[in-house]
């Protein structure tokens, strides 16, 4: 039984059901219904008062309006996955730049440019070596940063950004 619970079907109860009148809980029946452990952790949480007396309802968090919908469903299903690109991801689609330049940072922020490291990994090119300089694995990183010939380009925008600024 999940999270060592001992009566799985007993534990759909409303917060009304859990409490006393005074509003305090009801240790008889939580230490009944829980592991002590766990019936310990929730006493120390003091109920929710407004809710005594009223029809509790439940309620899909993941829309503004609470009801359940199959959209929300399948995008809360993603959210783990996407983590903190969530927010980079409306960041970028919300950037004033032209849609191409959006596409190739949000394809390099996810190591998704082709390269022969992404390409070999699918079993698309014989290998994974950069063709410029030959001698390291053509990754995102190394197209961008560590190649001679990405080197090179860096260095000569930054020496006439450097020479502009003069």
């Amino acid at each position: 039984m999940p999270l060592g619970l001992s009566k799985a079907p007993t534990l759909k109860k409303t917060l009304s059901q859990l409490t006393l009148v005074d509003g305090s809980w009801n240790h008889r029946y939580l230490l009944e219904m829980l592991p002590n452990h766990i019936s310990n952790l929730i006493m120390v949480i003091p109920p929710h008062s407004s809710s005594l007396g009223r029809m509790n309802l439940m309620r899909w968090v993941e829309m503004a309006y609470g009801s359940f919908n199959v959209s929300s469903a399948h995008a809360s299903s993603l959210a783990p996955a996407m983590g903190n690109n969530n927010r980079l991801f409306l960041l970028l689609w919300a950037w004033p730049e032209p849609e191409r330049t959006k596409a190739f940072l949000w394809k390099m922020s996810h190591n998704a440019l082709p390269s022969n490291a992404l390409h070999f990994a699918k079993g698309i090119a014989q290998d994974a070596l950069c063709p410029v300089c030959i001698g390291q694995v053509e990754s995102t990183i190394h197209i961008l940063l560590d190649c001679p010939f990405s080197m090179g380009l860096w260095n000569s925008i930054f020496s006439k950004l450097h020479h502009r600024d003069d």
